[in-house]
């Protein structure tokens, strides 16, 4: 009873701003916690199955995967202080972290949904818990990269090979993926990665960066390095 009690009471002085989350129970309360909106997979028992299995199999103890909503099997992958990533079928990829927050007592959770379908694309959005989880657009917190950032020098972009690649492929892709102990974005370029686009354009692998790593600065997110392959 008097666990209960304690759990309750750090659980109302974390949300009144008096004491932070430590450990995994920062990003699995937020996890637990969010709008089923924002895990239309799982429901909150879903998710804490997912965590419950998780546990388990770090254990060593043989699991099965979490059957979603939409009949997919699914596992949490990673946990770690602030992130946390789970694997909702062969094809999706959900990833989540807790940044830093812009105000004091306050976090910004960022969320990634990733079809790995070749070339796999990433969509990204943010919300602040503290305000209902209101939602955050990607571009108001990320200078999103362009293709020319993505080519080992940009003025390649002029390259007649490089536009001819790029208008026949038609659409710039690139996966996104949080960092588990540093709150960085890191980004991948995917048009060009597939067998497919490898076999039609061999040159573009030799001119294009292995990634692009963006830093948190507690307002947004700014180009830090590239990734050289």
């Amino acid at each position: 009873m008097q666990r209960i009690v304690l759990s309750i009471l750090f659980t109302v002085l974390y949300f009144w701003g008096a004491i932070p989350l430590s450990g995994q129970d920062r990003i699995t309360t937020w996890f637990l916690d969010a709008p089923d909106s924002i895990t239309p997979h799982f429901n909150r028992e879903d998710r804490k199955l997912l965590i419950d299995q998780y546990t388990l199999s770090v254990g060593g103890k043989s699991v099965e995967p979490v059957r979603n909503i939409y009949g997919g099997n699914s596992a949490l992958l990673t946990l770690s202080d602030t992130r946390i990533t789970v694997k909702i079928d062969d094809s999706t990829l959900f990833d989540m972290k807790a940044l830093r927050p812009r105000e004091a007592g306050k976090e910004l959770i960022g969320v990634i949904y990733t079809d790995l379908t070749a070339p796999a694309i990433s969509s990204v959005v943010f919300y602040d818990p503290s305000k209902s989880w209101l939602r955050i657009p990607a571009r108001s917190l990320v200078d999103l990269p362009r293709a020319e950032d993505f080519l080992s020098d940009p003025a390649l972009i002029e390259d007649p090979e490089v536009k001819k690649a790029l208008v026949e492929r038609g659409l710039w892709t690139y996966s996104v993926s949080f960092a588990d102990s540093e709150e960085t974005l890191i980004f991948t370029p995917t048009t060009f990665t597939e067998k497919t686009a490898l076999a039609l354009y061999p040159d573009m692998a030799s001119k294009l960066v292995k990634g692009l790593v963006y830093g948190w600065n507690k307002k947004a997110f700014k180009p830090r390095q590239k990734l050289l392959q």
